[in-house]
Formats: C-alpha cells, structure tokens, sequence
C-alpha cells in the first residue's frame, strides 16, 4: 500500500515499521526473566540507539552500551572487552552493528551462545548481517529506493551529493514547533532524502526542492512514486533561478548545499520573498559556512542552536523578526 493512502496518524506508523518490526522482535528474544539480565546493546551508532530506545519505550532503564569506537559525555560507554568479565548467564547481548562475525566469536570464546544470551539484531531483521540497522537503510531494503549513495558532483562553490543524517535532522524537527500548514523548501534536494524522511512523519502540508543535477533529481521523483509522496514539487534546476515559487513557503533546508556567490543569490531570491509577501519564515542550515552572510542581510535572526554530529557541530535555525499579518 502506497503512502498516500494512509491517514497523517497512519503514516507515523507507516515511517514506524522499522520500530514495529524490531519491537516484536525484542518480544521475542526478551523474556520476562531476560528483562531482569543486565542487557547490552553493542554498537551505539550502528543501529543501537534505535534498540536503546525502544527498550527504554517498555521500561527496561538498565541498559549498558559496548562500543569500541563511539563516545558521548551523556552516556556511560564500555569497551567490548568488558564481556569477557560477565557471566553469560546473567546477561543479553543485542548486536546492533553489519558483519558481526568478528565481535560473535569473541562472545563464542567467552562462553556467549548465539540465540541463547547473544542476538544479531541486524540478522533478526534482514535475514543476513549484510544490512544497516537504521530508518533510512530500513526503507531503502523495504521499498527498493536509493537514498544513501552518495556521489562526488562538487562545481565550483556547489557541494557534493551526501545524505542528510536523519537522526540530525529529528534532532532538529524536535527543537521547533511545526504547524499543519507549514511547507518546505529543500534546497540541494539530492535524491529527496529530507523530503521522504519528513513527509514519512506526517510534518509538513507541502514540499518542493531544487537539484541542479539531473541524475539526482530523476532518483528522487522516483524515490517519491515508489513511497507515493504526492505533495512535492521537485525542480531540477539552478538554485539562483528558482524565484517566486518560494512566497509559497515558510521553512527553507539547508544541508551546505552551496556557498559564496551562490548562496548570496539564493537568500536574496529568499529576502525578495520575504518582502513580497511579509509571513514568519524559518531556515534550518546545517554545516553553516555562510552563517556571517546570513546575518548580514539584516531580515533574518537567530533563534536557536541545535547539537549534531557533523564538522560543524551545531545546525543553525534563522527566523525573520515579522510574524505573518493577519
């Protein structure tokens, strides 16, 4: 079934099915005699903060992280050589991480039985460890769609294809208050990543983005017509040409698409909008090379910061000073 056939509470759900799948599957590993193990999630970033999360959703506090590699000063991180002291049958491990076998053996030798006190959560989902256990991957494996691959096009001041992380992106759609009539604008819509992973969460009443690359722009309208995303207007095309199909939008997405003379013409395109039509308007910019730029139009202003993981660390929201006339 087609996303637009769903209701904007059933298409929470439809953006979900990665959270359904793996809460049944949890259900099935976790016994209510498991649940009072200490259970481990391995690999924080490669999938375990989606099973932390869903555990945590039941009630199950007492998680303990093993990651050879992540670090965060808000989260207690053990090494996976801290296994070797536990007694397996006081524990559950719940690999979360693609190609496992190296970390399985370790665990084997340590007296772990696969299907008994340790679980590939990628292979309970996919059916191999071939997989990455993420929202993106999940619907990409789901519906035969091409979000992740990236693709070196740099011109000039304009920046290569890569993904919009989502886990920053939520980050950022959970730091402000989205009305229903609020719409979208992408600029550097790639293969429609940013669009798809909104639209899926029922934010937004309308989309539109712009993609100078051809390539991309014919991914992403067919990246659209197999998730049934109708409410979108793709444009492939110079970002500095697009004019005033932006006065029928309120929020504009910034992935450092481009910099320099590029982005100059492009806010003016947006300050121009502004003017035309006086309305509260919102800019999200991540990895913000031209924040000074922005600043200095003397339209928009700060409103807030947002932690992501990226070179930059923080994503930028811009806000104009007038609200919309009533």
């Amino acid at each position: 079934m087609l996303l637009h056939y769903y209701s904007e509470g059933e298409k929470k759900m439809h953006y979900e099915k990665l959270d359904y799948v793996l809460k049944e599957k949890l259900e099935n590993i976790l016994t209510d005699a498991d649940i009072q193990k200490e259970i481990f999630i391995c690999s924080y970033r490669g999938g375990g903060k989606i099973v932390c999360d869903l555990l945590k959703k039941r009630g199950i506090m007492k998680l303990d992280i093993i990651d050879s590699t992540y670090e965060n000063k808000d989260l207690k991180i053990k090494k996976p050589d801290y296994l070797q002291e536990v007694n397996p049958n006081d524990a559950i491990v719940l690999l979360c991480m693609k190609n496992s076998e190296g970390v399985e053996e370790r665990l084997k030798a340590w007296g772990f039985q696969k299907g008994l006190n340790y679980f590939s959560m990628v292979e309970e989902i996919y059916g191999d460890c071939n997989h990455v256990l993420s929202y993106r991957h999940w619907i990409e494996y789901r519906y035969g769609v091409d979000i992740s691959t990236r693709k070196d096009n740099r011109d000039g001041e304009c920046s290569e294809y890569m993904p919009t992380p989502w886990d920053s992106l939520h980050r950022i759609m959970n730091a402000i208050d989205i009305e229903k009539k609020d719409a979208l604008f992408d600029y550097g819509m790639g293969k429609g990543g940013v669009i798809i992973q909104l639209a899926m969460e029922g934010l937004f009443q309308n989309f539109a983005g712009v993609e100078r690359d051809e390539e991309l722009y014919l991914t992403a309208c067919e990246n659209f017509r197999k998730l049934g995303i109708e409410n979108v207007k793709a444009i492939c095309s110079d970002a500095r040409k697009v004019t005033n199909e932006l006065d029928d939008y309120n929020y504009f997405f910034f992935y450092n698409p481009f910099t320099g003379s590029v982005f100059e013409s492009v806010l003016l395109n947006i300050m121009n909008s502004y003017k035309r039509r006086k309305r509260k308007i919102r800019m999200i910019y991540i990895n913000t090379a031209c924040h000074d730029m922005i600043m200095a139009g003397g339209i928009f202003k700060l409103e807030k910061q947002v932690e992501v993981n990226h070179f930059i660390p923080l994503a930028n929201i811009y806000t104009t000073e007038i609200e919309e006339r009533r």
